[in-house]
Formats: C-alpha cells, structure tokens, sequence
C-alpha cells in the first residue's frame, strides 16, 4: 500500500492496492475514486498535472541556473585578492558585449543583490552572501524536486487508471458485440 500526496494544489492520491485496480484521489479534504470518475474528468486530472509538471520544471531548472550563476559569481569573487590590483580583465557591458578594464580597489565590490539593486560589500562579506544565496536557493530546489516526483507519481497513477478505465470500456463492448 503506498500513498502519495502533492503539497502544491491540495491533491493527493492514493494507490490503495494497483492489482485490484483501485485509484483514489483527494481535492482538499474531500476524497474520490479514480475509478468513480469519468473518462474525461481522469483525461482533465491527466493534463492538469501534466501543466503542473511541465511548469515544476521550468521553475526547477530556472533556480539550478540561479544557483549556478552565484556558484560562479562566489569562484570569481575568491579569485580576486590583493594580488589581483592592476590587472586587465574584460568587463561585460551587455550579454554579448565587453570591454577592457583594469582591477582596483579589490577589497570592495559590487554585489547584484536582484531586481536591479546593487550594494558595495568587502570582499569576505559578499562572499557571505553569495554562500548564503546558493544555500537557499538550494533548498528551495530541493523543495520543488520533491513536489516534481510528487507530481509525476501522480500522473502515472492517473495515466494507469485511464488506461485501465479505457481497457475496461473495450471489453465491455466486445462483450456486448458477443
């Protein structure tokens, strides 16, 4: 007997036991069976968490991104010391654009704290903060990677119930062809 249940939209469901066939599925605190439910409202249930998949994964991927960009942000930072003063670097102006620049001042930098605003920081404090960054957004990522197998347990759950409703109307009818 396993048991299944998605913390983002309130459903959970529930294989009661997969070899007698029987699904259930909970909206909020009300619970129904899978097998009650019609072929178009299991086909709904379908597509619903195949959305709420497919968006699970985009948000998962745009924070695996995020937190690589600080990871990067945080290796660069610890590359930069006192040493470094003088040195030529190439400055980005735009994603595609670049120019020559000089290093000075290495003890203070300029931190992207997001949406646009930005923050002078020592070195070791921006360092901090970028760790402090990665951290959480891990965390988070982990949080969405749970609710995303939730989510795909679920769909399958849903996908064997209507291939078993759809297998049960198909011997019906050639029963009734008999």
């Amino acid at each position: 007997e396993t048991s299944l249940l998605s913390q983002s939209t309130g459903f959970a469901c529930h294989n009661i036991r997969s070899n007698d066939q029987r699904y259930s599925i909970m909206s909020g605190q009300e619970q129904v069976s899978l097998a009650s439910l019609s072929l178009q409202q299991i086909n709904q249930l379908k597509l619903q968490l195949e959305e709420e998949i497919e968006a699970l994964t985009k948000n998962y991927q745009a924070l695996r991104m995020a937190s690589q960009r600080f990871s990067d942000a945080r290796i660069a930072l610890s590359d930069i010391n006192s040493k470094s003063e003088g040195k030529a670097v190439l400055v980005p102006v735009s994603t595609s654009l670049y120019v020559q620049g000089k290093l000075s001042e290495c003890s203070k930098v300029t931190v992207d704290l997001g949406t646009g605003y930005y923050a002078d920081m020592d070195a070791k404090r921006a360092e901090a903060f970028y760790k402090r960054k990665v951290d959480l957004i891990k965390k988070n990522a982990e949080g969405v990677e749970k609710m995303l197998e939730s989510k795909k347990q679920n769909y399958q759950m849903t996908a064997d119930a209507m291939n078993n409703k759809v297998r049960a109307m198909q011997a019906q009818q050639a029963q009734a062809a008999k």
